[in-house]
């Protein structure tokens, strides 16, 4: 019976995998074996099993270098849809993406930070009515600020969110469309999502999102892509700082945020500084060689990506790669990717 089972297991490990590098880039039977490591003949049986089920279907022939012509597998973007919802402070963003990952449908509306269940109310009838005329709802991914527990489902004590506080989400929108759902930070949606979209992602990355707060997740990539869990914006950079909501002293979201990007001259080389001590420390701790950024600074990436680089080699930090997210404006299939990497299908 645990045979079976481990079987069972390893099978529905090997699709997802299947999936997810077919997500990332097109290609055939023999490459998948390949960076799988799996035999040519357990590929074409879960292939053709993918294909038999509608996830699947065939494309054009790879060129030939001396034999038949390899087919190209790709996801099949009718197969059904996921929908999204990506919740900040102010606004909302709904939407659907096919089984592709193309957005196909989006609508902002407000967030009432004091009104918890009104704003629900309203992300769900504008949700309700994009999936209006959409077949097969796969699921619905949800990002939304943190601290949050992924685990429960529920948002934690966000700052100047406290009607929100403990709010039981992802169970709300379950009930209310009857399909999986996930809730996740969103900086951790983005690093899963940039790993597919983003050429540039090595195989160990800090991502960082740079707006009213500051968010972080690492990545790993191997064998699929995992994150490990961090709070770097509530790292103390300054021992004899103020005192965060949080409770610590000195947190870096205190200093490194776009009010003081775009603040006065102090408020930036505070915001540089401080911001150099988080991708060292996170260099030390994890072995980080790339940071991926996100938010504010992108717009002026250029100028801010110099200044970091003089920062870190004032601290003797020399080789890590600074770049910019791929998924600027793509926060719906940011949060749709969340049920992409997770499901079976």
């Amino acid at each position: 019976m645990a045979q079976k089972i481990n079987a069972d297991v390893m099978k529905q490990n090997n699709r997802k995998e299947v999936l997810r590098l077919i997500r990332k880039e097109p290609c055939s039977r023999i490459k998948l074996a390949e960076k799988l490591g799996l035999t040519r003949a357990a590929i074409s049986f879960i292939c053709e099993e993918l294909i038999a089920e509608g996830l699947l279907m065939e494309g054009e022939k790879e060129a030939s270098i001396g034999g038949r012509p390899a087919t190209v597998l790709r996801l099949n973007p009718d197969y059904g849809v996921f929908g999204g919802v990506h919740l900040t402070r102010v606004e909302y963003v709904v939407g659907v993406c096919d089984f592709a990952g193309k957005i196909k449908k989006e609508k902002k509306g407000v967030v009432h930070s004091l009104n918890a269940e009104l704003t629900l109310q309203n992300i769900q009838k504008d949700l309700s009515a994009l999936l209006e005329d959409e077949n097969n709802l796969l699921g619905i991914g949800i990002t939304a600020p943190g601290p949050l527990s992924r685990k429960e489902g529920k948002l934690g004590e966000v700052p100047n969110f406290l009607a929100w506080h403990n709010f039981p989400i992802e169970e709300y929108f379950e009930k209310a469309f009857g399909c999986k759902c996930v809730l996740d930070n969103f900086s951790n949606a983005l690093a899963y999502a940039e790993y597919s979209q983003n050429a540039d992602c090595g195989r160990l990355y800090l991502e960082l999102i740079i707006d009213s707060g500051f968010g972080s997740a690492v990545a790993v990539v191997k064998n699929g892509i995992s994150l490990l869990e961090c709070e770097l914006g509530h790292t103390s950079v300054n021992m004899f700082g103020e005192r965060c909501d949080c409770g610590n002293i000195g947190c870096a979201e205190l200093y490194v945020n776009e009010s003081k990007f775009y603040g006065t001259q102090q408020e930036r080389e505070k915001f540089y500084t401080a911001l150099g001590s988080v991708i060292v420390n996170a260099s030390n701790a994890f072995s980080i060689e790339q940071v991926v950024f996100a938010g504010c600074i992108t717009a002026e990436f250029a100028e801010f990506s110099k200044k970091m680089q003089n920062e870190l080699i004032t601290r003797k930090k020399f080789g890590i790669r600074l770049n910019h997210t791929a998924l600027s404006g793509k926060e719906i299939f940011v949060a749709c990717n969340l049920l992409m990497v997770t499901t079976n299908a």
